[in-house]
């Protein structure tokens, strides 16, 4: 008889993830925050440029699924190599890349670290990065307009 796998464990773990955060620093500014979770809340800080003025921090809910959307580019064997890294030979403004991805019963880590001017994180790992900020934009927007009418 063969042994059962809790169907937790046996579900991929991408599958698992309720939320996701990134966040950008550059120097010792915080350039981009955005954080998304499976019911619908959303955080959004920034744009990620170096020198960005935008400093309003919104916080509230979507109906869109963009969790959902954001791990379909999210490739499970992806997940399965969260660390530190330190990338060699940084040139310009000290940068810390920081994403989180967060299960009913753990955390993955990715953070890089790497200067504004040198070569950054891998491309798959921008694209989460690009991903995140298309998928929030229509929403931030969205405040900051509504924010502007108060």
């Amino acid at each position: 008889m063969a042994a059962r796998v809790p169907e937790r464990e046996s579900m991929a773990l991408k599958d698992r993830v309720t939320a996701a955060m990134i966040r950008l620093d550059i120097g010792s500014e915080r350039s981009l925050f955005i954080v998304f979770g499976a019911d619908g809340t959303i955080n959004r800080m920034g744009t990620g440029e170096e020198g960005s003025v935008e400093k309003r921090f919104f916080a509230g809910s979507t109906r869109e699924p963009i969790l959902a959307r954001f791990l379909d580019g999210v490739r499970e064997q992806a997940l399965e190599s969260p660390g530190s890294f330190v990338l060699p030979d940084p040139k310009g403004t000290p940068t810390t890349l920081d994403i989180r991805f967060v299960t009913d019963d753990r955390e993955l880590k990715f953070q890089f670290q790497f200067g504004s001017e040198s070569e950054g994180p891998p491309g798959e790992i921008c694209g989460w990065v690009e991903r995140a900020v298309e998928l929030t934009d229509p929403w931030y927007e969205e405040e900051k307009k509504r924010a502007s009418r108060t």
